[in-house]
């Protein structure tokens, strides 16, 4: 202890002594006058008074000595690689967690109370460190810690300040270059500390993935498959999870399964596809259990190829029993790939019901009213006459058999005949009946129908004919989508069109006599068998997509361009050149992230360009609207996944053991991210510039608080017992 006074030390505690010595001869001369309890008392506090005035004549003091904050600065490195992203940290993430630590806003953050030390550099870094504010955002590359310690220590020798310690916040993830290691070997050769703040999980986490095993590439329409789903637990702890089977929007079923650590289950779902096309299933967790480090593999896809069923079923409604459905009903019993039924009136009030199972409880004299009884098959064949006859519910099944389930419908009869709100799922809107007064022959297209038939003797003479005196309907005003499919050699004629309604496929046929084919000759009779077979086998395979998305059940890379691109087709089947086409995509919680116009390119018909990237991981939407020129409207759902590829991505495991040797080696600290403000004071480097600040303790308010109370106390007591 020092003392500065211009009073002599030895006046001043020769004059205490003397005052001390005088208190206790007072004290002396009042035994027995005072009680002893008070003059003990008084006594103690009057000795305590005159030695803090005493001290207060002396002025005692010492120096404290701190380092100079001008002479001198701290490097805070915030780890922002993709690893950082993992959510383990108290259910944030690590970023978020560091992002607290270091908000320049709260007074009270970590960097704020050590900005109070010295002048502080805030660098982000992934594989080199980079000025930074605090709002850190995810950069990408692999982190290499021990090159960016020493980057930090190269730094420091071409700054004019130099470097008195390092906080270094992270999860220790370093993939690539230098080791911490050899690094915190470095730094205490230069007497520079290190302290590190780990943010992460050393509990056991692990991994809960996704995949499907071994599934059918193909299956008919109608068949029950089996979906094979794996999931596994890379963790140590066992884990319960909710796994759901997705198509499209729809859940077609929730499994709960528990996980061993370290171990897998097998989940078999079950799923009877009705609609012929590409069936893209997804498997799903419900929700992620706490602890997995990786959510981008917790969806999983699997496309199955629905074919045309086995056998495809028919319903035929007619308002006459006639040569047609007769000879259409011989060749189709000799098909294995057919099975046909039929409800068709013979009366006033009078039905022919064939082809029903015996316990069929349907109307026996009345045209089908329940609408499932229209949508429970592939084809229909309607005469159009009877539609006026279904009820409002029955016709919008047909619509909906369409547009739903991509069935097929064949229109027989005047198009005029069927109610306006049904009129638009007809390829002719207006036909005109004539007779041929001579055999007119047909002339087909190969295209849409009979391309495979293109080298036989349907396209042989003599070719398949109308005959002479039967009644025709022929397409005037057809719509416009639709494509003529035959039509007379004389006078271009159309007698078949057909057109795509949504994924579904409509065809009007304006003849009935093409059995009369079958009277001519044994090539006429192969003639009728094939065009029937053609054309009953496209109707029936219905529901390939008119739309192709690429972009389905793929992996992108976060923040990586993706692409939108998808390729149409038109009604008449071929590619569309005039669509409006939007994507919307929506983000892993169903929030719509952004809505992008496709444009169509230049160079390459019927396709429709656009791009993205992706800011977060997780399973997400394109919602895709295709409007075309006709008013037609279609929307076709994409499901793909967003990953952040890569070693970071991958090996995502906290690393506290090589923080702490860190930290051990340089001579800092190391506390985990639930205790950040214990590195605090932050231990500093040797040798930094020093202030030295004289400290008078007796000038302190409290010193002074403390004299006066042991004073006032003293005059008190002497008061309560009557002494001056």
């Amino acid at each position: 202890m020092n003392f500065e006074s211009p009073i002599p030390g030895s006046l001043v505690a020769s004059v205490v002594l003397v005052l001390m010595a005088a208190a206790c001869w007072i004290a002396w001369r009042s035994r027995g006058t005072v009680p002893n309890r008070y003059l003990s008392g008084i006594l103690a506090l009057r000795l305590l008074v005159i030695l803090m005035a005493g001290l207060i004549a002396a002025n005692p003091y010492f120096i404290k000595e701190k380092p100079d904050p001008e002479g001198f600065r701290i490097a805070v490195l915030a780890d922002v690689s993709e690893s950082m992203l993992t959510e383990d940290a108290g259910g944030k993430s690590r970023l978020e967690v560091a992002r607290l630590m270091l908000d320049t806003e709260d007074n009270g953050s970590l960097l704020a109370q050590i900005q109070e030390e010295a002048p502080t550099d805030l660098l982000a870094f992934v594989e080199s460190p980079a000025q930074s504010g605090s709002n850190l955002q995810v950069e990408p590359g692999t982190t290499a810690i021990g090159e960016v310690l020493q980057q930090t220590l190269a730094g420091s020798d071409a700054s004019s300040r130099q470097l008195g310690a390092v906080v270094l916040l992270t999860d220790g993830v370093s993939l690539k270059g230098e080791s911490i290691i050899d690094a915190a070997k470095d730094y205490r050769a230069k007497g520079i500390p290190v302290s590190a703040i780990g943010i992460g999980n050393v509990s056991p986490s692990g991994d809960i993935k996704l995949e499907f095993g071994d599934i059918v590439k193909k299956s008919p329409a109608g068949e029950p498959i089996d979906l094979t789903v794996m999931a596994s637990n890379t963790g140590s702890a066992p884990k319960e999870v909710e796994v759901e089977l997705l198509s499209d929007d729809r859940v077609l079923e929730t499994r709960k399964v528990s996980l061993p650590g370290d171990g897998e289950s097998k989940l078999v779902f079950g799923d009877v596809p009705e609609i012929p096309g590409v069936e893209t299933y997804r498997a799903r967790l419900k929700e992620a259990p706490k602890g997995d480090m990786n959510q981008a593999n917790n969806t999983a896809f699997a496309a199955v190829e629905i074919t045309a069923p086995k056998k495809i079923e028919i319903l035929y409604l007619s308002n006459r029993l006639g040569y047609s459905y007769r000879f259409l009903s011989m060749l189709l019993n000799d098909d294995d790939r057919f099975a046909l039924k039929a409800i068709i009136r013979t009366g006033e009030e009078k039905f022919t019901i064939r082809g029903f199972d015996e316990n069929w409880e349907g109307p026996k004299d009345s045209f089908p009213q329940d609408p499932m009884t229209l949508l429970d098959n592939r084809i229909l064949v309607i005469d159009t006459r009877v539609l006026v006859e279904l009820a409002p519910e029955a016709q919008e099944a047909i619509r909906s058999f369409l547009e739903d389930r991509a069935g097929g419908v064949l229109f027989l009869g005047p198009p005029d005949a069927a109610p306006q709100n049904l009129k638009s799922l007809i390829p002719v809107r207006q036909a005109e009946i004539f007779e041929p007064k001579r055999r007119e022959a047909l002339e087909l297209s190969e295209e849409p129908i009979f391309q495979e038939a293109s080298q036989g003797v349907l396209f042989m003479p003599p070719h398949p004919f109308l005959p002479e005196g039967k009644p025709v309907g022929v397409g005037v005003s057809a719509a416009k989508g639709a494509r003529i499919a035959a039509k007379t050699q004389n006078g271009d004629f159309p007698v078949l069109a057909v057109q795509a309604y949504g994924p579904g496929r409509a065809a009007f046929l304006g003849t009935e006599s093409s059995w009369r084919w079958q009277m001519e000759s044994a090539r006429g009779m192969e003639q009728h068998r094939l065009f029937w077979s053609y054309l009953l086998g496209w109707l029936g395979s219905g529901g390939k997509p008119r739309i192709e998305t690429p972009l389905q059940a793929t992996i992108q890379g976060v923040g990586e361009d993706a692409s939108l691109d998808i390729r149409v087709r038109g009604s008449d089947f071929r590619l569309a050149e005039s669509a409006r086409v939007r994507a919307n995509l929506m983000g892993p919680k169903g929030e719509s992230l952004r809505s992008v116009t496709l444009a169509p390119s230049p160079f390459d018909a019927g396709l429709y360009t656009g791009g993205f990237n992706t800011e977060e991981p997780g399973e997400h939407r394109v919602t895709y609207t295709v409007e075309f020129p006709d008013g037609e409207r279609l929307i076709n759902n994409v499901y793909f996944i967003a990953t952040r590829q890569g070693r970071e991505s991958e090996d995502v495991a906290f690393r506290e053991e090589s923080l702490r040797d860190l930290a051990r080696i340089t001579g800092g600290r190391y506390r985990d991210y639930q205790n950040p403000n214990d590195i605090l004071p932050l231990t500093l480097a040797d040798g930094l510039p020093i202030l030295k600040e004289h400290v008078y303790w007796s000038r302190l308010p409290l010193f002074l608080i403390i004299l006066f109370v042991f004073a006032a106390t003293e005059w008190f007591l002497r008061r309560r017992i009557g002494l001056r």
